[in-house]
């Protein structure tokens, strides 16, 4: 399959999708990336409802996404370019994530995380409610967590977030930035969300929902 003839056809097809190494995602996201992800294996290709917390400090990973049941896999050769697209764009979830209604928010990204049932997404859960503004509920989840079940890589994120919330301090706003600039540099795109700064427009965006 040829990936660039893929990628072309995508954009084509979709309006202001934005494209990095078999990513698909909507450009008018805020914290969330969502779309699709073609996964290219030798011998076909994986197709995967992607969605992705641009504040989440682990980087770029795939704990969020989940393969589309019944459609998820495509032989090599066994479609063209074309109908790949076709095929991909005609897969209900997908649709849903990459071309109908809003992008994901933040409270229905915390709406979906209890299906991944571990101990780092309510960790992500208290991250996204630090982005509401949401301290104390986010000291509150914090405080549920068992650090035993952290992994290592990440143990030292953890105590940061639980040690700011409990003193009040931005190390908490400081490091999901940080996550997030590291995270767009991934992607290879701008951020939307730079304009008038992170944290402002985080308080935009809340005030906005208030």
């Amino acid at each position: 399959m040829k990936k660039k003839l893929i990628a072309r056809l995508m954009q084509e097809r979709v309006v202001g999708v934005r494209s990095h190494e078999g990513h698909f995602f909507r450009a008018d996201f805020e914290h969330i990336l969502q779309g699709v992800l073609l996964e290219y294996v030798p011998r076909g290709l994986y197709v995967t409802n992607f969605r992705f917390p641009l504040f989440d400090p682990a980087g770029p990973h795939l704990s969020y996404s989940n393969r589309t049941p019944g459609s998820g896999f495509v032989g090599k050769d066994e479609l063209s370019e074309e109908e790949l697209v076709d095929h991909v764009l005609s897969v209900p979830a997908l649709q849903q994530s990459l071309v109908i209604g809003p992008p994901m928010s933040l409270i229905q990204f915390i709406d979906y995380l209890p299906r991944l049932q571990n101990e780092y997404a309510r960790l992500m859960h208290a991250a996204a409610l630090i982005l509401l503004r949401q301290e104390d509920d986010a000291l509150q989840v914090m405080e549920a967590i068992d650090p035993k079940r952290i992994h290592a890589s990440q143990k030292g994120n953890y105590e940061l977030l639980l040690t700011s919330l409990r003193q009040r301090s931005p190390d908490a706003l400081n490091l999901l930035e940080r996550a997030r600039d590291q995270n767009m540099r991934a992607f290879g795109c701008a951020d939307p969300m730079r304009e008038g700064g992170f944290v402002e427009r985080v308080g935009k965006l809340v005030r906005r929902r208030k």
